[in-house]
């Protein structure tokens, strides 16, 4: 396709932008021309209306300017120097008051007016300025590439300074202007009231008003939204179009056993997933569809209700887990309930003896259905999986867009059903899987019990011994978490085998004692899960390897201890460990949070046991890119868009793209050959592979 869209330049073609301020730019994750432009500023400070020297009030931080009347240095103390400047309006004067930044001297210029942040103070009954921030202005008195007085400030990083980001920025808008071609037709930008793209990004750096360019930011947010939706758009289509699944059959003897030995009947919201899948898989389309529900909603039987409707079809499954232990316990827990019945259920995991490996491998290549449970492992290019029908991902959440796609080999195109423990914000759905189906379990099964949830200081801590010892004597068991992350994981590792060789000899000495951490090899993890389970022991110290899946309802309490390391997510996950039987449980919180992100997540633990709730407050404490995790290759980094706030126009954004990839699929007609060109520019890598 010829190129519609002109090739803006890199940064080092900007006068005066070398290797050394281009290198700034990078640190900003600023590459281009184009992402300079695209990049909006923090804010902006109006110039219009700023007060007067003898209005401004005291111990109150402060924009003024005034005209510079006089400089001077003294030196207080040895290596301590302190710049005294007086300005002065037409209301009076004030003395401006900096430390040890004499690099001022030079650069300030006596008769130039300057713009000035800074806290009035009172000492001996003198008045002065200390200064936070101080810019000299032109020799027009006003920054002359401003003449509206609204002024962009930017984000900096060491080495770069306003001024300069500033005339980088006028410099970059003279080399693009006039070559910015606008990708969104006319008609569509008038009907979402949006402004031109061109004009959006001259009054997002230089506007008129605050409230131009906020105009400007909407219509930027739109396009980051815009282009993604329309991938996903794109995605979802393709699921429906020229690709067919195995027609699975729903109602069938082996669903019917499984139904007939449950202990319980299903709740209204699984019998509900389970009828959105079983629309689904009855058709030649592949299935595409993320269910979410809370910890212990009850996804599993859903998934296993889905995998029986493959083997009775003479289908082979797959059921893919995160960790290892996660996907041990689902291939124990399947094949206790499924052998029975006479389904086959085979494991494969990435450390496996060679003999067992090879036995797997070959019956997995072996077309007589059966269940396949494993962990990454499978999702291998070598990996033949033959006659496969259905694909289930657990914790959803943990498997990046581009792992998904591994799975779609060839003209393999299975039913796939995604599932997420982990309560996910709408706006996250959105932007992340909205290429599929929804389901919610919104309903927790019959007799799961509220969990107390207890927030302690680490002085309390005996107290709370004290607790976990009775109820041990009263038969029940105790989960001990502490945290474990990858910047210092030798350091906390030592930590946890310490606290379980402290508590071993100290506190529970009584009492049968476990270890469980990630570096441990897979048999002696089985082994200590296998004891737990078993009660052979009563306390489990572990790291937060049993963050999910782990299934011990005789276990009734949770002590996390320093509990504000954890995020949101893996503290509401780590609590979901509890309350699965019929006793009452408790999570005790142990911990000293000394920032405010850490006291508003044990706060929001403490608060609520909705793990929507809390997966909208995680949202809006650490942001979508932390929420997701750094290295999820599903989330994209929209420049201007924030997902938190800009729910209105990612909405609009997605309704747009849908109907325009309802209408022209491959963005044929002339008016989008611009839209499709940015469209591969952006996000070729989810167009090009998919799992339908």
């Amino acid at each position: 396709m010829p190129k519609i869209l002109p090739k803006i330049p890199e940064l080092t073609y900007i006068k005066g932008v070398g290797p050394y301020l281009a290198k700034c730019f990078e640190n900003l994750e600023i590459f281009s021309v184009e992402t300079l432009l695209q990049t909006p500023p923090k804010g902006y400070e109006d110039h219009k209306n700023l007060p007067k020297i003898a209005s401004l009030k005291l111990d109150e931080i402060t924009l003024f300017k005034g005209q510079i009347r006089s400089i001077a240095e003294r030196f207080p103390k040895p290596k301590l120097s302190l710049l005294s400047i007086v300005v002065q309006d037409v209301s009076g004067s004030i003395t401006i008051q900096a430390f040890n930044q004499a690099f001022l001297k030079k650069s300030l210029v006596i008769g130039r007016w300057v713009v000035v942040r800074g806290k009035l103070n009172a000492y001996q009954g003198k008045k002065h300025v200390t200064v936070h921030q101080i810019e000299q202005m032109d020799k027009s008195d006003k920054f002359s590439a401003y003449p509206h007085q609204c002024i962009p400030i930017y984000n900096l990083t060491k080495g770069l300074k306003q001024s300069r980001y500033r005339q980088i920025i006028q410099a970059a808008w003279t080399m693009a202007k006039g070559k910015l071609v606008d990708p969104l037709p006319d008609d569509i930008r008038k009907k979402c009231h949006l402004m031109k793209r061109e004009s959006a990004l001259h009054a997002l750096h230089f506007p008129e008003k605050i409230k131009e360019a906020e105009s400007a930011r909407t219509r930027l947010a739109f396009d980051d939204f815009f282009y993604h939706q329309l991938a996903l758009a794109h995605r979802k289509m393709q699921a429906t179009r020229h690709i067919f699944a195995p027609k699975l059959q729903f109602e069938g003897p082996l669903v019917q056993k499984y139904y007939q030995q449950l202990p319980y009947t299903l709740t209204k919201a699984q019998q509900s997933a389970i009828g959105d899948i079983a629309d689904d898989i009855q058709k030649d389309r592949p299935m595409n569809r993320l269910v979410q529900g809370d910890v212990g909603a009850g996804k599993t039987e859903v998934a296993v209700i889905s995998l029986l409707s493959a083997i009775q079809s003479g289908k082979c499954a797959c059921f893919i887990a995160p960790t290892q232990v996660l996907a041990e316990q689902h291939y124990f827990k399947l094949v206790n309930n499924l052998s029975p019945i006479g389904v086959d259920v085979i494991l494969l995991k990435g450390k496996m003896r060679k003999k067992e490996k090879t036995s797997a491998l070959e019956r997995i290549q072996d077309p007589t259905p059966c269940i396949i449970v494993g962990t990454h492992a499978v999702i291998q290019p070598h990996i033949s999986l033959t006659n496969l029908g259905l694909v289930i991902m657990d914790e959803q959440h943990r498997f990046g867009v581009l792992q998904r796609m591994a799975l779609n080999q060839g003209d393999l195109h299975p039913h796939a059903l995604f599932l997420s423990a982990t309560p996910i914000p709408r706006s996250l759905v959105l932007t992340v899987y909205g290429d599929l189906e929804k389901t919610l379990i919104s309903e927790l099964p019959p007799g799961r019990k509220p969990i107390n949830t207890v927030y302690q200081k680490p002085y309390r801590l005996e107290k709370v011994y004290e607790f976990c010892r009775e109820k041990i004597q009263s038969g029940q068991q105790v989960y001990m978490v502490f945290p474990l992350v990858e910047e210092s994981e030798k350091i906390d590792l030592k930590a946890a085998i310490a606290a379980f060789e402290d508590l071993q000899n100290t506190t529970f000495k009584s009492y049968q004692i476990g270890l469980m951490h990630g570096k441990m090899v897979p048999k002696d993890k089985t082994s200590v899960m296998s004891a737990f389970k078993s009660g052979e022991i009563q306390v489990l110290v572990a790291t937060t390897v049993i963050e999910v899946g782990v299934d011990v309802p005789n276990a009734t309490v949770m002590v996390i201890h320093h509990a504000e390391r954890f995020g949101l997510s893996q503290l509401h996950q780590l609590r979901g460990r509890v309350g699965r039987g019929q006793e009452d449980s408790t999570c005790f919180l142990i911990g000293n949070p000394k920032t405010e992100s850490g006291k508003a997540r044990i706060q929001a633990m403490v608060e609520t046991q909705d793990g929507f709730q809390i997966a909208e407050k995680d949202l809006e404490i650490r942001g979508p890119g932390d929420f997701m995790g750094t290295r999820q290759s599903g989330l994209p980094n929209f420049p201007v868009g924030d997902i938190l706030v800009d729910q209105d126009i990612l909405n609009l954004a997605r309704k747009v793209a849908f109907h325009i990839i309802k209408s022209d699929p491959t963005l044929q007609h002339p008016s989008l050959l611009a839209m499709k060109e940015t469209l591969q520019g952006n996000y070729g890598h989810l167009l090009e592979g998919r799992l339908n």
